[in-house]
């Protein structure tokens, strides 16, 4: 794939896509950005900090710190945006940058050492193997964790955050993290979402989290997911489509397993004419 091929990544579990949710305004909502990745935003972070190794929230993109023409009274503080923090249930960014960002997160997974523990020469890991736990300052216990490490790391960040390599969607531009209870979010019957919390028509909608009892509750669910406003009623398929399934190992190391199917095998009823099943 050319590097500079646009993809976009959500869970396939509990993420929805909007009727607006095409190729071309996926693209031309990631030009708004000037970054090669963007990640979707979230109002709760987690893992919470006090979790997470401590150059998390020192350089975290959230807070103002580092950059050039703020005043200095306004260093380390939270920025005022909607969604502050990093959700990996959505993400969107060129083929190159995406390849880097997301081997960076299965690096990490795989429990090799954090680079501060790195920078201290300690002993690295056999190719394949797990550290001793006296060999890395921070395993991640899931792909959330991750992310977030590799979000201040070099693969996403410039010094002094001028020109970074990745961004968060702070206004929901492109996604809607429903945690915890979709605050804000307005379906509407002709298939497009209105988000009144940021003045924004999201692309995608994740429940992640308790969202997946709160915003069903709130008949959201059911109404998205309807045949009248689903995404697989306008998405232009045929049973040759490849598809890429990532999913958790079954073996409990954290490792993530790939594998690449067609829609026809993933969806046998699938005829390739009007409604999919």
């Amino acid at each position: 794939m050319e590097p500079s091929r646009l993809v976009v990544g959500v869970d396939g579990f509990d993420d929805v896509l909007s009727r607006a949710a095409t190729a071309r305004e996926f693209a031309t909502r990631f030009s708004y950005f000037g970054t090669e990745f963007v990640w979707s935003g979230e109002v709760n972070m987690f893992p919470a900090f006090r979790e997470l190794p401590p150059e998390v929230q020192q350089y975290y993109p959230s807070y103002w710190h580092n950059e050039t023409g703020v005043p200095e009274a306004w260093l380390g503080l939270p920025k005022e945006v909607p969604y502050p923090f990093l959700n990996f249930g959505g993400w969107v960014g060129t083929a190159g940058r995406a390849a880097l960002v997301m081997k960076a997160v299965h690096d990490l997974l795989r429990c090799t050492l954090h680079p501060k523990a790195a920078a201290a020469e300690q002993p690295q890991p056999a190719e394949g193997a797990s550290p001793a736990p006296e060999n890395a300052t921070y395993c991640p216990p899931h792909d959330q964790a991750a992310a977030q490490i590799v979000l201040v790391s070099d693969v996403c960040r410039t010094p002094g955050d001028e020109g970074a390599k990745c961004m968060l969607d702070m206004y929901g531009q492109v996604f809607f993290s429903g945690y915890p209870s979709c605050e804000g979010l307005i379906p509407r019957i002709d298939g497009y979402w209105w988000n009144s919390k940021s003045g924004t028509t999201p692309l995608t909608v994740h429940y992640n989290g308790m969202a997946k009892g709160t915003c069903f509750e709130t008949g959201a669910g059911e109404y998205m997911q309807s045949r009248r406003t689903g995404w697989f009623n306008r998405v232009d398929v045929s049973p040759d489509t490849p598809v890429q399934v990532t999913r958790a190992s079954f073996h409990g190391d954290g490792l993530l397993e790939t594998h690449n199917h067609t829609f026809g095998e993933l969806c046998p009823g699938f005829k390739g004419q009007g409604l999919p099943w």
